[in-house]
This record gives structure tokens, sequence and C-alpha cells, in this order.
């Protein structure tokens, strides 16, 4: 007798549960999604507190620059301590960006947003009250930290959010806060400044 053989079908290009790599299979579960914006006004609102944010973190930058001398006669503060209340918010943000950006993706974009923006308030309520140009030094290092927490969490959120139209008027929006904050903290410094 000629033994008998089954001969088995190929596999499909999905299964019943699909396959990864397989478009509309299960095992896209996994793959990135971009959320379109299903309620306008609830969107506005979020696009809103994250401008703010951003708005806060560039306000920060400018003002302390122009503001330097009222801060020195204030503190007597040297001329070390002044470029320290500078670059101390600068070389925070700056060493801490890529990493602020890397918790947003691991703990979640909201969460790190939020914790940017508390911390970056607390700091800057410490550096109202610092008594000396070391505190305030010191507390311009924990703002550039949270600045740092926060900032990348912005575009990225606007990124995933929003679509089509929605999302070129929220990009306009943040370019525009940009601008808005840069000529904002130039204009409160100047007016801390002391006059001749």
């Amino acid at each position: 007798m000629v033994p008998q053989t089954r001969q088995q079908a190929p596999a499909g290009p999905a299964g019943p549960a699909g396959t990864a790599g397989t478009p509309g299979s299960a095992g896209t579960a996994g793959a990135p999604r971009i959320s379109t914006p299903s309620n306008p006004s609830r969107n506005g609102l979020m696009l809103a507190v994250l401008l703010l944010g951003q708005f806060m973190c560039i306000v920060d930058v400018f003002v302390v620059n122009v503001a330097m001398p009222s801060i020195g006669t204030g503190l007597h503060a040297s001329g070390a301590s002044l470029q320290l209340v500078v670059g101390g918010y600068t070389i925070a943000y700056a060493m801490l960006l890529i990493t602020g950006a890397r918790v947003g993706d691991r703990l979640g974009r909201r969460r790190t947003y939020l914790a940017g923006v508390i911390i970056f308030t607390v700091a800057s309520l410490g550096c109202a009250l610092a008594p000396d140009s070391q505190v305030l030094v010191a507390f311009r290092f924990v703002q550039g930290a949270g600045a740092a927490a926060a900032v990348p969490q912005v575009f990225s959120i606007i990124q995933l959010t929003f679509t089509g139209q929605a999302r070129a008027k929220a990009l306009s929006a943040y370019a525009a806060v940009l601008s808005a904050g840069a000529v904002t903290g130039i204009h409160r410094g100047a007016r801390a400044a002391p006059e001749d």
C-alpha cells in the first residue's frame, strides 16, 4: 500500500487572529496611535493649557536677562553669580531636554508635562523669595529642570492630538506664543530694571 500523505494548505496572509505586521491584524495593537480631536472645545482648552506652560518658560528666559541690574542691586550679587542666574536655567534646560522627552515617552506626556509645570512654578516662587544670589542660582537650576520636563511634551501632544487643519492652527498658535513670550519677557524685565 502507498501511504497517504496529507497536504497542508499554505497559511493565508492573515489568520483568524491576524499576524503581526499585517494591516488590520491583531499584531498591530502595539503600534503607536495618533488620536484625532473628537471634542473641539476640550482640545482647545488642552491647547491653551499647553501653550500657557510654554509661554511661562519662554518669558522666564528673557525677563531675567533684562532685569539683571536690578537683581544684582537687590541681592548684592557679584558678576559671577549673575552669570549663573542666567546660565543656570539654560544649562539645566539644555542638558535635560532630551531626557524630558524620553521621560514623556515612558511615563506619559500629560503626567510629565504636569510634573514639569509644578516643578517650574514652585521653583519660580523660590526665586521670588530667594534671600541671596546663591539660593536664587539653585532655584534657577530647578526651574530649568522643570522647563526641560514640560516643554518637549507641548509639541509632541500637538502632533499626536491634532490633524489636518486643526494641527496647522495649533502650530500657528504655538509659534505665536513663542514670539509673544519673548516680547513679554523683555518688556517685563525692562520694567523691573532700575531707571537711569
